[in-house]
């Protein structure tokens, strides 16, 4: 806690910060209540996790571009629409060709830099195996 006490009034963890679900339909995610369980476990003051529930890349830009985002989760029907909007691509998102993840930077200008990731194939892999070590387990092999 005192690290992240100094990190805050170093300025190198924003004070205040939103972090987003993007896409349509999201009510029902657990996304925002996990996250913000999460930052106040970690003490993190000042920070949340909120839904930004639209089909529209305007107006999730309109979030993205605000000074107190953090970064986001992106999910249906957006993950192709914001790829454009990025100012970097990991190699990820573009094989796969959508982001689910935006990562807001602040570099040593101040300037912000948001970079499209993808994590989809993360689970996908982590299934895959799951299930090919299940069946080796059950046919001995």
């Amino acid at each position: 806690s005192d690290v992240r006490r100094l990190r805050q009034e170093l300025g190198l963890t924003p004070a205040v910060r939103t972090f987003f679900l993007f896409g349509s339909p999201i009510a029902k995610s657990a996304s925002p209540a996990m996250h913000n369980a999460a930052f106040g476990e970690l003490g993190i003051k000042g920070w949340r996790y909120d839904r930004c529930e639209t089909t529209d890349v305007d107006a999730a830009l309109k979030v993205i571009n605000s000074d107190e985002f953090g970064g986001g989760s992106v999910t249906m029907p957006l993950k192709e629409a914001v790829m454009p909007h990025m100012h970097e691509l990991s190699d990820s998102a573009r094989r796969i060709g959508a982001v689910n993840t935006i990562i807001s930077r602040t570099l040593a200008g101040g300037e912000r830099m948001l970079v499209g990731d993808n994590t989809d194939w993360v689970a996908v892999r982590n299934l895959v195996q799951d299930k090919v070590c299940a069946r080796r387990l059950r046919t001995g092999g």
